[in-house]
């Protein structure tokens, strides 16, 4: 069934929609994707296999300045506004065939009877649009309860202690946005939703779909909104969820599913893995570095702890003073972070970039002695399986409690999240160079093993074909 299965996902932030895609092509799976009205240069296809010529805006890029990429056939880059002005033009015709009618009934009625008194015709046209319109909008209204009266029970049936509940109004709020996509993905067989793309399957419908979360389980579908309740209730009625963060084992308990899978963030091992970098010795020159540590984290105290890491490297520099760490400039904590390390005094041991495309990042990982992620949450995203990957020791807080349900072998991390944890993490990489060859290797296998491309498709495989049973 694998290879006859027909693919759409939607959705593609951090380019994991992309990522796996490719994957599923490379094994024969008919898989296109569909990014709709997402700007952000993260979560666009150049962003994972092109090089740019200069820094770009992350939030608007000009993807024009891109090298050596084109945008695959099986990729769909669409604002939905174009979409909609399509159904737009449709509906004016509808009203230009009725404005027909009633011309022809003038003609037909009103002319021989010498009832074409320009008042009189006026007011009995208005009034028979007044008359159109109450009735259009009473089907309309009728169609709608009656078609989404049932979504509404379902949410009470499963989440009776919510308040308020999941109404008519919640639906109608998003209701525009599945009519337009319907029209896009009717012609395949299973619907792979990303982000908060699940509650747009579930009010169309039409199609069985599988729900991929990357973090948008984990605080989302409790929101008291319109939003939280639509995405609670697509989470329960998906034919699979498809957890990438442990972490948000918590939230799937919390709703009583019992449809999820654990499946790793898709990583390409083909493309990060240990290889010598030419940026090492322009970095070692131009700061008298001979020890870096890259953290290609946005800037965030509470979800990244980029504070602590900035404390422990200012305590590290006082031993090791050649020493360099190179940040991310962005996110919401940045300039908090400019102002410690100032106070810390540590400008000149710190050096900062703008966000590094896929292909910029395999050359920093492997340029670099070790690797920071987060700190705070006790969970990972994309830079823990990428560093791993490329064989560097990765520092990392992981609460092993929500990650054994998922791995049997927990990934081969340096656990800290204390700023002096990170501190004394640090001095026993530089002071230890067998304990460094040891988590390379190790770090190279687990990857190989748990979060390989081949490993991720093989697993994504086999969900969507009991999706589609």
């Amino acid at each position: 069934m694998g290879e006859m299965m027909k693919v759409l996902l939607v959705g593609n932030i951090a380019n994991n929609s992309y990522l796996i895609a490719k994957f599923l092509r490379r094994r024969g799976i008919e898989a296109d994707l569909l990014i709709y009205d997402y700007k952000h240069i993260m979560g666009q296809p150049e962003w994972e296999d092109g090089v740019f010529e200069e820094l770009v805006d992350e939030f608007n890029p000009d993807l024009s300045k891109v090298e050596n990429f084109s945008l695959p056939d099986w990729v769909t880059r669409i604002s939905l506004a174009d979409i909609s002005l399509t159904d737009e033009d449709k509906k004016t015709i509808i009203d230009r065939i009725f404005n027909l009618m009633m011309l022809s009934l003038y003609y037909v009625f009103a002319r021989p009877l010498r009832l074409a008194k320009s008042n009189w015709y006026n007011a009995r046209l208005a009034d028979m649009w007044k008359i159109k319109s109450a009735v259009d909008n009473r089907m309309f209204a009728f169609k709608f309860k009656k078609r989404f009266m049932p979504l509404v029970k379902e949410f009470k049936t499963y989440f009776a202690d919510r308040c308020p509940q999941l109404n008519l109004e919640d639906i109608s709020t998003y209701y525009g946005y599945p009519s337009i996509l319907s029209t896009l993905w009717k012609e395949y067989d299973l619907l792979h939703l990303a982000d908060v793309n699940p509650m747009y399957g579930l009010i169309d419908g039409t199609k069985p779909y599988v729900a991929f979360e990357h973090g948008t389980l984990r605080d989302i579908p409790f929101e008291d909104s319109a939003r939280g309740r639509l995405l609670s209730l697509a989470y329960k009625k998906a034919r699979k969820v498809i957890i990438t963060n442990c972490d948000c084992i918590r939230s799937a308990k919390s709703l009583n599913l019992d449809n999820y899978v654990f499946i790793p963030h898709p990583i390409d091992d083909e493309k990060f893995h240990p290889r010598a970098s030419n940026l090492r010795k322009d970095f070692e020159e131009k700061y008298n570095a001979n020890f870096i540590i890259f953290f290609p984290a946005r800037q965030s105290y509470d979800i990244k702890g980029t504070d602590q890491a900035l404390k422990a490297f200012g305590e590290f520099i006082r031993r090791y003073p050649k020493s360099l760490l190179i940040i991310s400039q962005w996110g919401e904590d940045k300039d908090n972070a400019e102002l410690l390390i100032r106070e810390l005094g540590i400008e000149s041991h710190v050096h900062k970039i703008s966000p590094l495309t896929r292909l910029q990042l395999v050359e920093y990982y492997n340029m670099a002695d070790v690797v920071f992620d987060q700190f705070t949450i006790g969970a990972f995203g994309t830079t823990t399986p990428e560093a791993l990957s490329c064989g560097k020791p990765l520092f990392l807080y992981l609460d092993e409690s929500v990650h054994r349900w998922a791995f049997s072998e927990m990934p081969p991390v340096i656990n800290v999240s204390s700023d002096e944890e990170i501190f004394k993490a640090l001095i026993k990489c530089r002071e230890n160079a067998q304990y460094v060859k040891d988590l390379s290797i190790a770090s190279r296998l687990w990857i190989k093993k748990y979060h390989g491309w081949k490993t991720v498709t093989d697993c994504l495989i086999k969900v969507y074909e009991e999706a589609l049973k």
